[in-house]
């Protein structure tokens, strides 16, 4: 009787144990519910709800057309908002490049065009037109660092051979083993070459440059390679408006360290410092030149990472003594990239630019 009651005890004690674990395991399940919920919360709301901003996905097509002498290629049909783009055109033989239009507007007169798509579809048009068939046999020849630029009797343009800074002008970096046509809407009078940096002069007095521009050796205030002639010294340039106006280039002169811009009245000298001292080519070309330089003055631009250039100056006074030398410019190395509106108060200073 006693080991009946016993286990009828024993169960009842179970029984009870069992319950109050049930009750617990419930009561405690109950209380983690809020901090599991919050949790599931976060991370659907951080890694698995989809994006309402859908700008991001759209894509907006990109049509390009080119009329007739040429072709105009993309990489893709579709872009997103934003997203860079580079469309090219090749001419055909007997052509060349004119302007990229967008709606019957001109927005590129560049071969290769980078922009950014914008939030529409966009549809470009390439031009080309047809090379003036005038041409003459009898060539001015300039040879820079395996590359040719021709200029024929009636200032027409061409180049050939190595191409991987530009220096050909045609807007590529692709080398040439024929002449190709460079800026044919242009009639020039004088090109020259220095090492891989072309240099132009047109039938209106303007200055072109393109090519390498190591160092900023072009002018136009960057240190950006220039696939196409490009001019120099834009609304301050020397070009011939009226007698007793502003000014036209008639000759310049460029070698692998310094180059030069010549006008009726004087020359814009551009050299680096070595060892704090006028560039020895620079020094060799004033010292043979003397005589024809006497009376006009001599603009004096030296580019110098740190040290100063009164010495340079000294070395042209020496040089040229009948020469009128004003104030020179000093461009330091890290300046060069944004020294366009500095040189253009420079020359305004000095009375070149009037």
């Amino acid at each position: 009787m006693k080991r009946s009651t016993f286990a009828s005890e024993k169960e009842t004690y179970k029984h009870l144990v069992m319950k109050s674990f049930y009750l617990n395991l419930v009561r405690n399940l109950y209380l983690l519910l809020p901090i599991v919920s919050v949790v599931a919360l976060t991370a659907c709301l951080e890694d698995n709800l989809p994006d309402d901003d859908s700008t991001d996905a759209l894509f907006y097509t990109l049509n390009v057309t080119a009329s007739e002498g040429g072709t105009a290629t993309v990489e893709l049909a579709e872009y997103r908002a934003g997203e860079d783009v580079v469309v090219t055109t090749v001419p055909g033989d007997g052509y060349y490049f004119n302007e990229w239009l967008e709606n019957g507007t001109s927005v590129s007169a560049d071969p290769v065009y980078r922009f950014q798509m914008s939030e529409h579809n966009v549809t470009l048009h390439a031009t080309f037109a047809e090379i003036p068939h005038e041409s003459s046999n009898n060539y001015r020849v300039a040879v820079g660092a395996n590359y040719t630029l021709l200029l024929d009797e009636n200032g027409n343009l061409s180049a050939f051979g190595f191409n991987e800074s530009g220096q050909l002008g045609d807007g590529t970096t692709e080398n040439r083993l024929t002449p190709v046509s460079i800026l044919p809407q242009t009639q020039f009078t004088h090109v020259f070459c220095a090492g891989s940096s072309s240099y132009a002069i047109d039938r209106e007095g303007n200055l072109y440059a393109w090519g390498n521009n190591e160092n900023g050796r072009l002018g136009d205030g960057s240190t950006t390679d220039r696939y196409v002639p490009t001019q120099i010294m834009s609304g301050t340039r020397f070009t011939l408006v009226s007698p007793g106006g502003e000014r036209t280039f008639t000759d310049i002169s460029a070698k692998g360290t310094h180059s030069l811009a010549v006008d009726s009245d004087g020359i814009v000298v551009c050299y680096p410092l070595w060892y704090s001292r006028m560039a020895t080519p620079m020094q060799s070309f004033l010292h043979a030149h003397a005589s024809q330089l006497s009376g006009k003055t001599l603009a004096l631009i030296c580019t110098s990472a740190s040290s100063g250039i009164s010495q340079t100056v000294a070395d042209a006074r020496r040089l040229c003594p009948n020469s009128i030398i004003p104030e020179a410019l000093w461009i330091r190395a890290s300046a060069i990239g944004n020294a366009h509106e500095e040189i253009a108060q420079w020359l305004t200073e000095i009375g070149i630019n009037k």
